[in-house]
């Protein structure tokens, strides 16, 4: 059924504009305000100029050098991507309007708009959705992370302030690291962190991304991977809507509770012996 639908999205994926690619306007180099960000100022920035492409969830703009089979093969991943995060949410939501996502090599290109060390965005633009995503020799295409923020967010809204359950059901959907998994990471970085316990990650994810950024989504993944695989979608939906929330006492203060153990269990369990990451491989380029 998944592999019908999925065959039937890359058929209607079209690629649009090859011929007459739409050009860049020649705009200044500096930093976007973010006052004045909107799709022109996205599409105007100064760079490669964009072919444009369109699919049945996705307007999508590359950055030249294009060819045919690089921007399907874009599109069929977006799609791809779109299928798994609505089969794993599994609730019906609005497909319109579609997002209008940007494949750039360059974070520099939507400086003030897109952070640093980002490798993704997916935000809204007045009435328009947006997704930015960073691919190069050394950055993948993080479709699935992105795609999975829009879907979610279409569908669920936003979970106030708890940007790791947002992250973590991006890296859980997500799933890869590296030549390895999101899993088999988290197994070796909770193994080198014994004390740390779900509440680290749930009170601390912010502080944690600023000097981890890797480690903290790869946690934050393996906690919501365990969630839901414990309390199913329902379950995982309650704690994002607020009505339920996380709690692990310990015998004592400060010491972990069933919560933190029964969440390394599982991520060592599911793991396996699947190969993990150096710490230098991790620090150097994160997930890919």
């Amino acid at each position: 059924m998944m592999r019908t639908l999925v065959r039937q999205i890359r058929r209607f994926a079209t690629v649009v504009a090859l011929a007459s690619p739409l050009r860049a306007q020649a705009t200044s180099a500096r930093a976007l305000q973010p006052a004045t960000i909107d799709l022109d100022a996205l599409r105007q920035t100064t760079g490669p100029s964009w072919h444009r492409g369109e699919s049945r969830h996705f307007i999508v703009y590359h950055e030249e050098p294009v060819t045919v089979t690089s921007v399907t093969a874009t599109i069929d991943s977006l799609e791809a991507a779109w299928v798994a995060a609505a089969s794993l949410l599994g609730q019906p939501f609005a497909e319109m309007p579609r997002a209008n996502v940007f494949i750039t090599a360059s974070r520099t290109r939507f400086a003030g708009f897109v952070s640093p060390d980002a490798k993704g965005l997916t935000t809204r633009l007045g009435n328009d959705d947006v997704i930015v995503l960073v691919q190069n020799d050394s950055v993948r295409l993080y479709a699935r992370h992105e795609v999975m923020h829009f879907v979610s967010l279409r569908l669920w809204g936003r979970p106030g302030p708890r940007a790791w359950l947002v992250e973590g059901l991006a890296t859980f959907a997500d799933g890869q690291c590296q030549s390895s998994t999101v899993m088999a990471v988290g197994r070796d970085l909770l193994k080198a962190r014994p004390l740390l316990r779900t509440q680290d990650i749930v009170e601390n994810f912010v502080q944690m991304a600023r000097t981890e950024r890797a480690a903290a989504y790869v946690l934050a993944g393996s906690l919501v991977d365990y969630l839901w695989s414990s309390r199913g979608r329902d379950g995982f939906h309650q704690l994002w809507t607020g009505r339920d929330s996380l709690a692990d006492i310990g015998l004592l203060p400060g010491m972990a509770g069933e919560l933190t153990s029964a969440w390394r269990t599982h991520v060592v369990r599911k793991a396996g012996t699947t190969p993990g990451l150096t710490p230098s491989a991790i620090l150097r380029a994160g997930c890919g």
